[in-house]
Order: structure tokens, then sequence, then C-alpha cells
């Protein structure tokens, strides 16, 4: 299959329009959806097809929503200036939408074991123990263009650098470091409470899509 997003193949009236996320069982982002969109738009413009299939590509239709990507972002809302607001069942992975499907119920259900549940949990707390993500001041230090976006959060005298993997594919770089957390042997990671060296004021980031480093 062509390497798309979004794949067409047209025989006679007759559209096929497949999914192409296979390593992810074609789950939706962003990006998808909006090639989903234009390929759909363009086959309603076309007189000469009659019926479109859409399939999705490998063993699964479609997963539904990408839960890596709920990830990143409430990895930066956790991160980022002011106050996180969360609507509730976000932290369950809760699916949503225009009224009525944003009245659901909470699926109590769904809590324990929940990673996603977690992974709020865990920012939370970081983010309470951590005065440089509450108060701190903000810029920019890296962005990249495999998707990778570093900032730094900084008060009184703590500095903190955050890593997200904004992309679709996972990252392996090397990141210089800002001055602050430079000249240390190593750096901490809050989120996966691990420690990380430093050789030469920079460290060897991997992350897998939606991951991040919040790195003191």
């Amino acid at each position: 299959m062509q390497d798309k997003i979004v794949a067409v193949k047209k025989e006679g009236a007759v559209a096929w329009v497949t999914m192409n996320r296979p390593g992810s069982l074609n789950s939706l982002t962003a990006e998808l959806c909006a090639a989903l969109k234009q390929v759909l738009s363009e086959c309603e413009a076309d007189d000469d097809v009659r019926v479109v299939v859409l399939a999705g590509e490998g063993k699964a239709f479609c997963a539904g929503g990408d839960l890596r990507m709920l990830h990143a972002a409430s990895f930066f809302q956790f991160t980022y200036l002011g106050s996180p607001i969360i609507y509730y069942g976000d932290e369950l992975g809760m699916e949503g939408g225009d009224d009525p499907f944003c009245r659901f119920p909470m699926r109590w259900d769904a809590v324990e074991g929940n990673p996603t549940h977690a992974h709020y949990q865990k920012l939370a707390r970081i983010r309470r123990q951590t005065s440089a993500l509450r108060v701190g001041s903000f810029r920019t230090h890296a962005a990249m263009e495999n998707g990778l976006y570093a900032y730094v959060r900084e008060a009184g005298g703590q500095q903190v650098l955050c890593v997200v993997n904004t992309g679709l594919e996972p990252v392996k770089t090397r990141l210089a470091l800002p001055t602050g957390l430079s000249g240390l042997a190593a750096v901490h990671d809050l989120y996966a409470d691990r420690s990380l060296p430093v050789e030469d004021g920079a460290v060897c980031v991997r992350l897998d899509v939606g991951e991040g480093l919040i790195l003191a």
C-alpha cells in the first residue's frame, strides 16, 4: 500500500478508502481525521463515485481515538502555565462529543487498572510537588521536526525541562540541556522516576508517541 495515512483505490463506481496506520490499529489522530475528511470530500465531488467502502489496513478496522495523543496533550496541560482543567471522564480516556455524548455517566467500572487514569494521577502529583510547574516562567527550549518539543519552567531557583513527543513516530535523539541543568552529572526524570546521564551538556532522549520527560 502507498505510504499515505489514507489510501484511495477506485474500481469503477466504487472508491476503496483505507486508513493506513496499522501499527496503531488505525487509531484516530487529528492528521488522520483531516485526511479522511479531505478524501471523502473528493469522493463526494466525484461524479463517477457511487459507493465508498471505508476500511482499515492490518488486523483492525479502527481502535477509536489514539490515547497516546491524549497522554501528550494532558502532559502539556499539566506542565504548562495556568491551572489544568479536566472535563470529567478525560482522565479515564472516555470518548465524548456533542450533546448528548458529552453527558454520558462516569465510567466508574473503568477506574481500576486504567493506565490513562494513572497517567493523570502521576501528572497531578508531580505538579503539586514541583513549584516551577505551578508558578514558574515558561520558555521554549527546542522544537524539532520529528515532533519533539522541549520547554523550560523556572521559579525560585528551581529549573525543570519538560520534553514531549507530539509526533506520530517514536523519537530517539540527543537533546542539549539548558544552562541550569547542563553542568550536572545526571538529571532526574520526575515522571518515570529515573536518572539520565548527562554527557557534554546533553542527554539521550528516547520517547514513544505521546510520552514525555520532566527533567530536574
